[in-house]
């Protein structure tokens, strides 16, 4: 049985509004409460006026703010039950980056793949690039064909990204030890990337070493 928490309500900073402890807002000058808007992805925010100016707030962080003690100065508030728009105290919680992201998988918050909102592939597009790799495209073609960076290709190739797809055999490449000089552009972009030495040389199917040549500028100054 969920126990019933008493409401309370507190002023926001020198604003006319109150804040309730079950996630409500009331304009002390008109009495009334709020109207909330809600994002796309459920969270409750309220338009507030101050100084002159009005700006959205989330109410999850005004209760937060005003009820939740936060001895660790931790930057995030969690809603416990993944609810983003339940947002009673008794609901909330403080915590860091690193506890927000993995709070935000275990209670399905994160979208990943496709249904992320900044994806720009689908789920058949990453089987087509490693179909395409497995058919010795080159990372530059296969890039060009499906409109992302040569990184992204080489990142879904080593297994970097989209881990969660269930993914087709990788077929192995022999080193051909070869490059073209339109590949070192795309070498040197993957490079300031950070991706490895090996995981480049595996999308060129070359020795890791020349790879490092090109990193130090031993090899390919000119391109």
């Amino acid at each position: 049985m969920e126990l019933q928490m008493e409401e309370l309500w507190k002023r926001y900073l020198d604003t006319n509004y109150i804040v309730s402890n079950t996630g409500y807002v009331r304009n002390t000058a008109t009495g009334v409460i709020l109207n909330p808007s809600k994002t796309r992805q459920g969270y409750v925010r309220f338009n507030l006026w101050h100084n002159g100016k009005t700006r959205s707030v989330a109410v999850h962080r005004l209760v937060a703010e005003i009820y939740l003690p936060n001895p660790d100065n931790k930057p995030i508030v969690n809603h416990k039950d993944g609810n983003p728009s339940n947002n009673r105290l008794d609901n909330l919680e403080w915590s860091t980056i690193s506890e927000n992201v993995k709070h935000a998988y275990a209670t399905g918050l994160a979208s990943v793949g496709e249904k992320c909102t900044v994806a720009k592939l689908t789920e058949a597009d990453v089987l087509q690039i490693i179909e395409c790799m497995n058919n010795n495209m080159s990372v530059v073609q296969v890039a060009a064909r499906f409109n992302v960076t040569p990184s992204a290709v080489s990142h879904i190739w080593n297994g970097k990204t989209w881990k969660h797809l269930k993914r087709p055999k990788i077929l192995s490449k022999n080193y051909k030890g070869k490059l073209k000089c339109t590949d070192i552009p795309n070498i040197r972009q993957m490079i300031a990337k950070g991706d490895s030495d090996s995981d480049i040389a595996k999308v060129y199917g070359i020795h890791s070493a020349s790879i490092n040549n090109i990193r130090h500028g031993k090899n390919w100054v000119n391109y």
